[in-house]
C-alpha cells in the first residue's frame, strides 16, 4: 500500500517525509475506531503517520509519483 503525504508530520526533520510525496507503507495499525497509523520508511527509519496527515494512493497513482 502507497500513501501520499497531505500535511506537516511532527517528527524531526532529518526524518520528516516531504508533502506530496508518496510513500510506501511498510505496515500500519488501527488507533481508535477512526484513526490508522501507517508506517513509512524515511532516511531509513520508520516513521509512524496518522491516517489524517496523508491518503491511501492507488498503485497507479504511487507510480506516477514515486
Amino acid at each position: 500500500m502507497k500513501i501520499k503525504i497531505t500535511h506537516s508530520v511532527p517528527v524531526e526533520p532529518r526524518i520528516r517525509p516531504m508533502i506530496g510525496e508518496v510513500y510506501e507503507a511498510v505496515t500500519s495499525k488501527r488507533e481508535g475506531s477512526r484513526r490508522t497509523l501507517y508506517f513509512i520508511r524515511v532516511n531509513g527509519e520508520q516513521v509512524g503517520v496518522f491516517s489524517n496527515e496523508c491518503q491511501v494512493v492507488t498503485e497507479s497513482e504511487g507510480d506516477d509519483h514515486a
